[in-house]
C-alpha cells in the first residue's frame, strides 16, 4: 500500500508498466473490479463481444474480483451478493478461481471498465490467451 501511495504522489500509475521480467502488464485488478471470461470463440474473435448488448450467456461470464493472494485471483459471479449456504456453494473460501466451464479466470479475463451507473464503457482485451500476459493482481487504490 505504501508503494501505491508513493507512486500516486509522483503522478505515476498505481503499478509499474512492466514486471521484473520486462513483460508489459495489461492492467491492474482490485477488489470489486469486474472482469469478463471469454469463451474460445470470443478469444479467437474478440469482435463477437458486443459490450452494448450482452447475451444472457455472456452476462453469466462476468465476475467480480474479491481478493488476491500471491499469484491467485479470487472472484465470484457478478450476480452473487452473498452465498445462501456459506462455504458450500463455491468453495471453503466462498470464492472461485475458475469459471463454470473450468477456465482460469486469472489467465483468461478481460477487464471491464464500468461507469458509475454500471454501464460497460471499455474492455481491456488479452489477445494472447494461449500464453497470457502477466496480470498484476492485488489491492490497489
Amino acid at each position: 500500500l505504501n508503494i501505491v501511495i508513493e507512486r500516486k504522489k509522483q503522478g505515476l500509475n498505481v503499478a509499474p508498466e512492466m514486471d521484473e521480467n520486462n513483460n508489459i502488464l495489461l492492467f491492474t485488478l482490485s477488489p470489486n473490479d469486474l472482469v469478463y471470461v471469454p469463451n474460445e470463440e470470443e478469444q479467437e474473435d474478440p469482435d463477437l463481444l458486443n459490450i452494448k448488448k450482452l447475451t444472457k450467456e455472456q452476462v453469466e461470464r462476468v465476475y467480480k474480483i474479491v481478493s488476491s493472494t500471491g499469484n491467485r485471483l479470487h472472484s465470484i459471479p457478478n450476480n452473487i451478493s452473498k452465498p445462501i449456504i456459506n462455504k458450500i456453494e463455491f468453495s471453503i473460501l466462498n470464492k472461485l478461481e475458475f469459471d463454470v466451464q473450468g477456465y482460469s479466470i486469472k489467465e483468461n479475463c478481460w477487464k471491464l471498465k464500468v461507469d458509475r451507473l454500471g454501464n460497460i464503457k471499455h474492455v481491456i482485451i488479452n489477445l494472447n490467451a494461449a500464453s497470457p500476459a502477466p496480470v498484476k493482481i492485488g489491492s490497489v487504490l
